[in-house]
């Protein structure tokens, strides 16, 4: 694979890289994010990664991982995606959202003209493998990086990533979102009564984005031949729900986090799915069944310039193939 993740700046001393709060994160609390970002276009890719860098903190991005899809290499994609990490794109680091570029006035202060890079990486699959398998490859990459960092102290075996799925083209909207996710994937101390800043309550369930303008308030379903179909949640559910989230039966595949624990502990993923609304029912699945499900948050969304569900039918073969694995071999025959 070929990637713009390299060390943009090898004479910065391992005292001042320890001292990183964007390569040592904040703490069990609030742990840095690793993204995947899937597709086979260069222009929706680079929209997705641009809105990532304009929306979250630097100091909380662990990495971003864009997987090009069927595409062997693309040298400008890498260009490009290289200037986003070191800064061309409006960012800011820690609590205060203070707007910069690298070398730009704004950013004129010794601790924004630190290197910016070691933020992207790039997959490159030569064979179109489809959304499952391109995210599990993505996936080991952060698990393999994560691993090597913690080997070499730089970053702390209590910091449990949190992982975001985004389709690419799909836009985050606003600058708040990390905290409302990061509340509901890990509840902070006091636990049971007991003040412990280094232990959190972490939560097996994921979190599904709503869509800027888009079907509000609404959950995501299936028919019977796993078509994807637009509800209204349940009165109990939404009784049952603190009015910020409701559960959705599955996800809309648009932008999802959870902890990166809870996606590779999930048992029954199946990687030769190349469909995307199928993969993202299959992960849908295992989240309810060998989880805690799936809450969709009102205020996080995302933008998305095109359809959400393909307008294609779901061949036959694959809805038995699916019922087959989910429902036992009885039900994949009706």
């Amino acid at each position: 694979p070929g990637g713009a993740h390299k060390v943009l700046n090898p004479g910065l001393s391992f005292r001042k890289y320890m001292d990183r709060v964007d390569v040592m994160g904040y703490g069990p609390t609030h742990p840095r994010v690793a993204v995947v970002v899937v597709g086979d276009d260069r222009a929706k890719i680079l929209s997705s990664v641009e809105s990532i860098f304009g929306n979250t903190d630097i100091d909380r991005l662990f990495i971003v991982c864009a997987v090009m899809d069927g595409v062997e290499s693309d040298p400008q994609l890498v260009k490009e995606l290289t200037a986003i990490d070191q800064g061309s794109v409006p960012h800011w680091h820690g609590l205060r959202p203070d707007m910069h570029t690298t070398g730009s006035k704004a950013g004129s202060k010794e601790e924004d003209n630190e290197p910016h890079g070691n933020k992207i990486h790039v997959l490159f699959s030569k064979d179109k493998q489809g959304v499952a398998a391109s995210r599990m490859d993505a996936a080991d990459f952060i698990s393999m990086l994560s691993k090597k960092h913690e080997q070499a102290g730089i970053k702390s075996a209590e910091e449990d990533l949190i992982l975001l799925l985004m389709r690419s083209g799909s836009e985050l909207t606003s600058r708040k979102w990390l905290p409302p996710v990061t509340s509901a994937l890990i509840v902070p101390p006091p636990l049971m009564g007991v003040e412990d800043p280094t232990v959190a309550l972490k939560v097996a369930n994921a979190v599904s984005f709503g869509l800027e303008g888009a079907v509000e308030s609404k959950a995501v379903s299936f028919d019977f031949s796993f078509k994807p179909l637009w509800v209204k949640p349940s009165a109990k559910d939404m009784a049952l729900s603190d009015g910020d989230s409701f559960p959705t039966p599955a996800l809309a595949g648009v932008a999802t986090a959870m902890r990166f624990a809870t996606f590779k502990q999930l048992p029954a993923q199946d990687l030769s799915l190349k469909d995307e609304w199928l993969a993202n029912l299959d992960l849908s699945l295992n989240l309810w069944l060998c989880a805690d499900g799936i809450d969709t948050i009102k205020d996080v969304t995302v933008d998305l310039k095109s359809e959400i569900f393909s307008k294609e039918l779901i061949t036959p073969k694959d809805s038995a193939r699916f019922a087959a694995a989910w429902m036992g071999g009885a039900h994949a025959g009706r």
